[in-house]
This record gives C-alpha cells, structure tokens and sequence, in this order.
C-alpha cells in the first residue's frame, strides 16, 4: 500500500487524498480504489498467513 499511495501522484496527477475513496480488506488482500473522475481499479495482494498451527 505504501507504494501503491507514494506512485499514486505521478499516476493519476493528484493526491491519493484528493477526493478519492480507498477501500482495504486486510484479510482478502485487496485495495479498491473509487477515483472522483470515475474510474474504480482494484488490486490484489498476497494473503498473510494466519498464523502456523
């Protein structure tokens, strides 16, 4: 996610704050991203194991 809102700028031309909505699901992975000029992109990570049993 870091690189993801530090590459955002140079992407889209704005701040990721810029009227922007970012939705994360820490247990799915992804990131979806509701741009204010409407387009919607969604990316998937890789799912952390949950501990070892």
């Amino acid at each position: 996610m870091d690189e993801f809102a530090a590459t955002y700028p140079d992407l889209i031309g704005e701040p990721l704050v810029a009227g922007d909505t970012v939705v994360v699901s820490p247990i799915t992975g992804r990131v979806i991203v509701v741009q204010h000029d409407g387009w919607i992109d969604m990316l998937q990570g890789i799912e952390q194991p949950q501990g070892v049993h």
